[in-house]
Formats: structure tokens, sequence, C-alpha cells
């Protein structure tokens, strides 16, 4: 049975968490460590650009309406940012056949690498900062976050 906390714990407890979120955030856009993991990867395309990238990776070809929505940004900037990645052959645009005034969005053969070599990337920082978790530790913060992210 879980022991409880007082209140002053708990709190202790949030503001830890609220912390480590922060922190993630910051990570998330921290200059130095998307350096490291382009370099790693030898994958150098700019934080928006990854972020097309990984969308149609995970869900395939997209409108550019949708992308933006997705991603929480203007459409004329995603439409600025998904033409660069066409002009460097990592995405190919195409007319909606629903809707000729829409265009899609599809990854190429070279996005598609550049992601999977990106990630792969990413990952083995990650592989670093828990490399001296056991396996029961790891399975124990893989599920805590998984049950915070999911509310």
């Amino acid at each position: 049975m879980a022991a409880r906390r007082t209140s002053s714990e708990r709190q202790a407890a949030l503001n830890a968490v609220d912390e480590c979120l922060n922190r993630v955030r910051r990570a998330q856009t921290n200059k130095r460590l998307l350096r490291e993991y382009a370099e790693r990867a030898q994958v150098f395309l700019p934080p928006l650009s990854l972020s097309v990238v990984a969308e149609l990776h995970r869900n395939g070809p997209r409108r550019l309406k949708a992308l933006a929505h997705q991603l929480d940004v203007d459409l004329p900037q995603i439409s600025r940012e998904v033409k660069a990645l066409a002009d460097s052959g990592h995405v190919e645009l195409s007319v909606d056949a629903a809707d000729g005034r829409a265009r899609v969005a599809q990854l190429t053969e070279l996005g598609a690498k550049a992601w999977v070599t990106y990630r792969a990337a990413a990952r083995a920082s990650l592989v670093d900062v828990v490399r001296d978790w056991t396996d029961d530790e790891l399975a124990t913060f893989a599920a805590l976050f998984d049950r915070f992210l999911t509310g």
C-alpha cells in the first residue's frame, strides 16, 4: 500500500515535477542539444523542418493546413517550411485530388532516411543518459511517464 504524504511533501513533489517538465521543454529547444543530435546524425534541418518531417513520418501525407494545425504554426509559415523541404528533396508536394486548391506534403525516401537517422542519434543520447539505470528503473520510469502523459 502506498504511503500517504503530508500536504507539504505533496506540494514539494508537485513542484519537483513541474520543474522537471520545464527542463524537458527547455531541452526540446536547446540549441546545443539539437546541434549535437544533428552532428551525430549528419542531418542539418531547422527545428520546424524536423517537426514537419516527424509528423509526415508518423502520419503519412498531409495537407499543409492539417500540418499547420498539428504543429501549431500558421499556414504561411508551414508553406515556406515545406517548400524549403521540397527544394532540398526531403518532401514532395502535390495537389490534393479531392480539392485542387489544397497542397499535400509527402515524405520522400531522403526525408524518411533523415528522420530515422536523426531519431537514432537522439535515441543514442537517451541511451547514454540512462546507461546506469537498472532495467526495473527504466521500466518504472517509462510506465509512470506514459501514465502521466496520458492523464
